[in-house]
């Protein structure tokens, strides 16, 4: 029996003696064909992300690497995800953010003057974002989003800092994401 070109399902032609066992091959050929076609929309649809929880208790003037405490969703077949770091498996250009999901109550011996937000590919400095003049009893929310073009083996890890005097009551929980946008 021939085989269709695209999937190489297994057809009877014209003239030819069709058996059971034809029969068999051909549906075994549709299943497998339908099987991959599925596996490739799912993998089209879910592309290759990584979506943290984390937290950080820095000292005044001290920036400080958030350390990853759960896993919110991932599908990190293409990123590898480390205790306080994403490690990016294929180069490409990613999405990535960082966005405090509570601000932080100070308390009355503290005070804020400015916080730093940001990501950092290779210990660099990338996105951040920077505000001052804090004027409440809670540091604000903050967040920075911003594209990166990540090499195999790129590692890309997150800091907070801030200014003041006095100290954080508490850690701050954060969220973070690193999503493949496309290959390079």
């Amino acid at each position: 029996m021939p085989n269709s070109p695209t999937y190489g399902i297994p057809y009877p032609c014209e003239g030819a003696a069709i058996s059971p066992a034809d029969f068999a091959a051909f549906a075994a050929g549709v299943e497998a064909a339908i099987a991959s076609a599925n596996a490739a929309i799912t993998a089209a649809r879910k592309g290759v992300y990584a979506i943290q929880m984390a937290t950080v208790n820095p000292a005044v003037n001290t920036p400080t690497t958030f350390t990853f405490t759960a896993s919110a969703e991932n599908s990190s077949s293409g990123i590898t995800v480390g205790a306080t770091s994403f490690t990016a498996q294929t180069a490409g250009v990613y999405l990535s953010s960082v966005y405090f999901i509570l601000g932080q109550s100070l308390t009355s011996t503290t005070t804020a003057t400015y916080g730093q937000i940001g990501m950092r590919v290779g210990a660099v400095n990338q996105n951040l974002d920077k505000r001052r003049g804090y004027s409440s009893l809670v540091l604000p929310r903050q967040q920075a989003t911003g594209m990166l073009i990540l090499g195999v083996g790129s590692v890309v890890d997150y800091q907070y800092l801030w200014g003041g005097t006095g100290a954080l009551s508490a850690p701050v929980l954060a969220k973070i994401t690193l999503e493949r946008l496309t290959t390079l």
